[in-house]
């Protein structure tokens, strides 16, 4: 993990290592160029992906999976009321994947746990880092893990931004980020993502639904 929020000298850290741009190497539950920030995400945080490894990403230090999920899928264990993300956030973490040159599908596997103020906070999840590359915008609580598929895009980046606005507060999200190679195939009528994982229309879909024998695309949250 890094942050590009700045660049610190190499010697500043504080206890974490740097690499060979000088840029501090943070332990993902710090943030800020010189990994000084301990409480909640800011800025630009990139994480290498590399293959075959698991990574846990989190809004801040207390939004942890024992945290924000529920065997019930209603009750938290932690009560909604402790340890809010702030108001007026906004923060990204950049999945660097590394440019892939083969003609396999890659996406990026985001497994999460969420809390957010439904309608008013947001966590967007993208292909790339600008806003036209979102696949899915999440909103609510949900505490069973769901899983994402997100297409990596062309420069091997895909990204979560989460943004919240000036009054209202939750707990954040708990992600488990990795990395699979898909073979592209068509999904059944009624299902659609990456992966066909999702029953519900999505902003974007890679692939091709099928539909009766006849291929159609679904697109900002239509099929057509």
């Amino acid at each position: 993990f890094y942050s590009r929020s700045g660049v610190p000298k190499s010697d500043h850290c504080n206890g974490n290592a740097w690499d060979s741009d000088g840029l501090c190497l943070c332990n993902g539950t710090s943030w800020g160029g010189d990994c000084s920030h301990t409480s909640f995400c800011i800025g630009n945080t990139r994480v290498k992906i590399e293959e075959g490894k698991t990574y846990e990403l989190q809004s801040s230090v207390h939004a942890t999976e024992m945290a924000l999920s529920s065997e019930n899928g209603i009750d938290f264990i932690v009560s909604q009321d402790k340890h809010p993300y702030p108001n007026d956030l906004d923060c990204t973490y950049e999945l660097d994947f590394g440019v892939d040159s083969s003609d396999a599908a890659r996406v990026a596997r985001i497994e999460l746990y969420y809390d957010i103020e439904e309608a008013f906070d947001f966590l967007r999840l993208r292909s790339g880092l600008d806003e036209n590359s979102t696949y899915n915008v999440l909103s609510g609580r949900h505490s069973h893990p769901e899983t994402f598929y997100i297409p990596v895009d062309e420069n091997g980046i895909a990204s979560l931004h989460f943004t919240t606005d000036d009054k209202g507060r939750r707990r954040g999200f708990y992600a488990k980020i990795s990395g699979e190679n898909l073979s592209k195939s068509d999904c059944d009528i009624g299902w659609f993502g990456s992966h066909c994982e999702s029953s519900y229309c999505l902003q974007r879909n890679a692939l091709l639904q099928t539909a009766g024998g006849n291929k159609s695309e679904s697109f900002a949250g239509r099929v057509i």
